[in-house]
């Protein structure tokens, strides 16, 4: 239904600001202080984070369909993977950290993307479909599902090229370390 997918894309925008507002403003609260490690952990997406979202919006649609019980669970459980990054992201802007910024955005996108195309499949796996008679929503349907592959593939290879360049920084600190240790290991009585 294209009304309801415009009502969804302007509640999750006016989500996302506000989180994005409110976690600035508390980090106002303390601009000086150095980013903590909770805040550091969401500054560096991975692939592993992306298949933790995917298996995420999948039991979440799951449960939604099938569970007496899921009424807030799943909410609960996504929202615990959207907002995080989003008040890293906030925190960050106000600390003018803006390279962690990005990478909590990052974060965020590849959850958001990652939860919202899982659920939409587990959904048409449920049976969740328009009918045969509907034709202008199964091509609403079938534009949905190429946009939901072409932005997890988009975000795949970001978080990939991000895994990278960290696997990469820390193979250099750690050539860096070793050298350190070996020319110290030269050097009588010297310790770092």
């Amino acid at each position: 239904d294209v009304r309801f997918i415009r009502l969804s894309i302007g509640a999750v925008l006016r989500g996302i600001l506000l989180a994005i507002v409110v976690s600035a403003a508390a980090g106002l609260l303390n601009i000086n202080q150095p980013a903590t490690s909770e805040l550091l952990a969401r500054t560096q997406p991975s692939l592993i984070d992306m298949a933790i979202a995917l298996f995420s919006g999948l039991a979440g649609a799951y449960a939604l369909c099938r569970s007496d019980a899921a009424g807030a669970l799943p909410g609960v459980a996504i929202a615990a993977a959207l907002v995080p990054p989003l008040a890293t992201a906030g925190i960050s802007l106000t600390a003018g950290r803006f390279d962690q910024a990005l990478g909590a955005m990052l974060l965020f996108t590849a959850n958001f993307v990652s939860i919202s195309s899982a659920t939409a499949l587990m959904f048409l796996i449920l049976g969740f479909r328009p009918t045969v008679a509907q034709k202008s929503r199964r091509t609403v349907q079938a534009r949905s599902v190429r946009a939901a592959i072409i932005s997890l593939a988009i975000v795949a290879a970001l978080i990939f090229g991000f895994t990278y360049q960290l696997a990469q920084e820390q193979a250099d600190l750690s050539r860096i370390n070793e050298v350190v240790e070996e020319k110290l290991a030269e050097v009588a009585g010297a310790s770092l």
